[in-house]
């Protein structure tokens, strides 16, 4: 199959609001997270002094709940998650309420699977906080793996089709998924939603779904203006949430789109880039982790 090169703009930088700073939107994997899915000691750190000097922290992820909440558990957040790309907003409290939920419309989900069946692509429907793929492949047992989820085989997934899905996710072979994302963006860009989360994931939700949208929804709930919100990312999936923030991160691993619109960068996730922007942006916080990362 041959795809076209990806066109997948970010927002340009915007000048950066002064603080002081009352929210941290951060995204996890690329950004708290390396591949070892370790939330490492100065992060955890950095995060527990912004808690306890009543800063509200949000995961941004693309991550299903399921799969983002004992991360946000590990850093004993009390703020919703914002998951699946910003389609579910959900407490991660209490009785774990879900707070707002854009799901896929029907026809456009029927399209994109039909067009993964017709091209031999490793597709994934989200129902329930659960994942669905046609039959166990390399591509979708890495997802799995990498998510630490449980990915349920049914045959076709179009008879599943009869309800909206949380989002859709193609998975391909290392780097395949930017020209997967592109030709999707192409075809279905003026319905959906098409970012690109990972080299090797491509996702779709709901036209005007993004981390982004998701998080000026949460912040207006809580009161907090994007003058005084910080985001931090690292991958194309995350240019919504910068934007949306007063001020914008990407850490030093990020895509070079998102380094274009941040207003400062960090380390990367393997020099603890998190706790390095927290200490340099709520200077006025205490029990921060002082000097270089561990």
């Amino acid at each position: 199959m041959t795809l076209p090169t990806p066109v997948l703009p970010c927002p340009g930088r915007r000048p950066p609001a002064p603080g002081p700073f009352r929210m941290l939107a951060v995204d996890l994997d690329g950004t708290l997270i390396g591949t070892d899915l370790v939330l490492r000691p100065a992060v955890r750190q950095a995060i527990r002094a912004l808690l306890e000097a009543g800063v509200r922290v949000v995961l941004a992820t693309g991550r299903m709940y399921c799969s983002a909440r004992p991360f946000a558990q590990a850093l004993g957040l009390s703020d919703p998650l914002i998951c699946y790309q910003g389609a579910l907003i959900r407490e991660v409290t209490g009785a774990e309420r879900v707070l707002r939920e854009r799901p896929v419309p029907l026809a456009l989900a029927r399209a994109i699977t039909r067009f993964a069946q017709a091209h031999d692509l490793t597709l994934h429907l989200y129902f329930d906080d659960r994942a669905y793929t046609a039959r166990a492949t390399p591509n979708s047992a890495y997802y799995a793996a990498l998510n630490r989820i449980a990915v349920e085989e049914v045959g076709d997934l179009l008879p599943l089709l009869r309800r909206r899905p949380t989002k859709l996710v193609i998975i391909s072979g290392p780097e395949g998924a930017a020209a997967i994302a592109a030709a999707l963006a192409e075809r279905w860009g003026q319905q959906a939603q098409v970012v690109l989360s990972h080299p090797r994931f491509a996702e779709v939700t709901a036209r005007g779904v993004a981390k982004g949208s998701a998080l000026r929804w949460l912040a207006g709930r809580l009161g907090i203006p994007r003058s005084q919100i910080v985001a931090i990312g690292d991958q194309q999936n995350d240019c919504s949430l910068l934007a949306a923030a007063g001020y914008a991160v990407a850490v030093g691993n990020a895509a070079p789109e998102l380094k274009a619109m941040a207003h400062l960068i960090a380390p990367p996730v393997s020099e603890d880039g998190v706790a390095w922007a927290v200490r340099q942006l709520f200077r006025d916080v205490g029990g921060m982790p002082s000097g270089e990362s561990q």
